[in-house]
C-alpha cells in the first residue's frame, strides 16, 4: 500500500505509524535505523539533521533503504516545503514555472543558418587539409588534392544555392542582410579552395608552391573576416 511517515518524537525509533494513502487507515510497520550506513557525496561523509538540528538516521523497510527527503533535497540544493492542507511535499518551488511560448523559427531562417553551417564546416575541413602540406607523402599529395578538388565542387554547388536562396520574397529585411553576407562569405570561400587546389596539384607534381603563399593568405584572411560577418548577422535574427 502507498504509505507516507508521520514524524511523530513521541513514537519507538524502530516503529512507524503509516497512512494508506487510498482508504486513510492507519497501521505500524517495523522500520529500522541503520546507523552503521554511510552516506558520501563529493568524498564527505554526510551527517543527516531535522529541522531541530538532531541527527537522523536512513532507515529500512522491507530490504530497502530509505534517506530522510528533507536532507536529501537540501544536499540538491533544493528547497523543500510540506503543504499539510493537500499533504504534499514541494522539492523546489511550489509556484509551477510557466512556460514561455517562444517563437519558433521561421522556415527562412532556418535555410540561413543551415548553410551557413555547412558552409563554414566546409572551409575549416579544406582548411585542415591544406595546412597539413609539408607532411603529405608523394603517396597522399595526389590523393588530398583529389580530396580538395570535391571540397571546390561543393563550394561551387554552395554557392549557387546561396545566390538562388538570396531570390526568397519572403526575407525579412534581417533575413536578407544575414543571406547576403552569407552569399558573400561563400563566395570569397569559393576562390579560397580554388587557390588550395592549385596549391594542392602543385605539390602532388613536386612544383614550388611557395609562389602562392601571399595569394592563399590573403583568401584565407578575407574568407575569415566574410565567415565572421556573416556569423554575426545570423545571429542577430
Amino acid at each position: 500500500m502507498p504509505v507516507k511517515y508521520l514524524l511523530d518524537p513521541a513514537e519507538s525509533p524502530y516503529v512507524k505509524t503509516v497512512e494508506d494513502g487510498a482508504s486513510g487507515n492507519m497501521s505500524n510497520i517495523v522500520v529500522r535505523e541503520q546507523r552503521g550506513i554511510y552516506v558520501m557525496y563529493d568524498f564527505e561523509s554526510l551527517e543527516f539533521k531535522n529541522e531541530s538540528g538532531t541527527v537522523i538516521y536512513p532507515i529500512n523497510y522491507n530490504g530497502s533503504n530509505y534517506l530522510p527527503l528533507r536532507a536529501a533535497a537540501e544536499l540538491m540544493g533544493e528547497e523543500i516545503v510540506w503543504d499539510n492542507k493537500t499533504k504534499t511535499v514541494y522539492i523546489g518551488s511550489m509556484t509551477p514555472v510557466e512556460e514561455t511560448d517562444e517563437p519558433e523559427m521561421r522556415d527562412e531562417t532556418f535555410s540561413i543558418i543551415e548553410l551557413y553551417d555547412r558552409e563554414a564546416e566546409l572551409y575549416n575541413l579544406a582548411t585542415a587539409k591544406i595546412v597539413e602540406i609539408s607532411k603529405w607523402t608523394d603517396d597522399q599529395a595526389p590523393v588530398m588534392a583529389s580530396s580538395i578538388s570535391e571540397d571546390l565542387r561543393t563550394a561551387t554547388l554552395n554557392n549557387y544555392e546561396a545566390k538562388k536562396l538570396l531570390k526568397t520574397e519572403t526575407f525579412t529585411d534581417e533575413e536578407k542582410e544575414a543571406c547576403q553576407k552569407l552569399c558573400d562569405f561563400i563566395e570569397i570561400t569559393e576562390y579560397y579552395i580554388l587557390v588550395m587546389e592549385n596549391i594542392a596539384y602543385m605539390a602532388a607534381d613536386k612544383q614550388d608552391y611557395s609562389i602562392m603563399a601571399e595569394t592563399f593568405l590573403n583568401f584565407a584572411l578575407e574568407s575569415e573576416k566574410a565567415m565572421d560577418s556573416a556569423r554575426e548577422a545570423i545571429e542577430c535574427l
